[in-house]
């Protein structure tokens, strides 16, 4: 089955399954559904958070969160849809509303719909010209315009996302001048139906992948490459994917100590949040940042 990667920060928010109160309990459905998204394991994270959702437990939104991002990332967007609008309607004080309303847009543009993919991040945009991650959104209309061959309106949002957060993941992905290459160019399940309906055959080429920049965790920073080591096989000896960068910082070398490579955004916020419960102090790294 096809599996679809998540975009920077589309899903910036995941950490919410992980709440104190509910990680305490290790064993609970949920915080295994959650390990198993964490694996990959999305087929059954589904048969699991619907179970929960059907037994009514407390905090099934996370469950319905949870079920739809898992799937998102198995292509059933139809289903997706339902789930996120489920958020919507249901938990109408959520603070994962605008991660939902993205959801439903981000459907569409996997299915190869750009036409109805912009209409629901514009009216994303209008509702949440104020939210801190409108630059998300400037960023996928931005990608729907581009993958509809209107590269001057795509590089109006571009500009936008530009002036509104130029510090930002996605403004680092638009680079200086707006001087964008095209991302790479491959198509989405081109044998899907729900592609093929969506999109003319002259057109498929058009189809890009929302980003797939992939992620690691920065666990620790230290100027000793031995107390790096030190920590880091500390890690190690967890179970953790450990590994050390070093970088040249003037006469003097840092050394950075980090887990996991070629995370998506989803399973490095989820995973980060875990180890802060710990009492880790980290930070998200994109594969282009120390």
């Amino acid at each position: 089955m096809k599996r679809y990667s998540f975009p920077i920060a589309l899903y910036i928010f995941i950490v919410f399954f992980c709440s104190d109160s509910y990680g305490a309990r290790s064993a609970s459905p949920l915080v295994e559904a959650e390990k198993k998204f964490l694996e990959g394991r999305y087929e059954s994270v589904i048969i699991e958070t619907k179970s929960i959702i059907d037994s009514r437990t407390p905090q099934n939104e996370r469950a319905y969160y949870l079920l739809a991002v898992s799937q998102l990332k198995t292509g059933n967007f139809a289903e997706a849809r339902e789930t996120f609008g489920a958020i919507i309607s249901k938990f109408p004080s959520s603070k994962r509303m605008i991660d939902s309303e993205m959801g439903i847009g981000d459907s569409y543009f996997f299915e190869g719909n750009m036409e109805k993919a912009v209409s629901v991040y514009n009216d994303v945009a209008y509702k949440r010209a104020d939210d801190k991650n409108i630059a998300l959104v400037y960023y996928r209309l931005g990608l729907c315009h581009r993958n509809m061959g209107l590269e001057d309106k795509a590089n109006d949002y571009f500009l936008k996302l530009n002036n509104a957060a130029p510090l930002s993941f996605e403004a680092r992905m638009v680079k200086s001048g707006l001087k964008i290459p095209p991302p790479p160019a491959r198509p989405i399940a081109p044998s899907s139906p729900a592609v093929s309906a969506a999109v003319p055959a002259q057109d498929k080429k058009m189809i890009i992948y929302l980003d797939e920049e992939s992620y690691s965790i920065q666990m620790g920073l230290f100027k000793s490459r031995w107390n790096a080591s030190r920590f880091a096989k500390g890690l190690s000896s967890k179970g953790y994917d450990t590994y050390i960068e070093e970088e040249p910082k003037g006469k003097t070398r840092l050394y950075r100590v980090k887990i996991g490579k070629g995370m998506a955004r989803a399973e490095a916020e989820l995973l980060s949040d875990k180890l802060r419960r710990k009492g880790y102090k980290t930070k998200i790294c994109s594969t282009d940042e120390s």
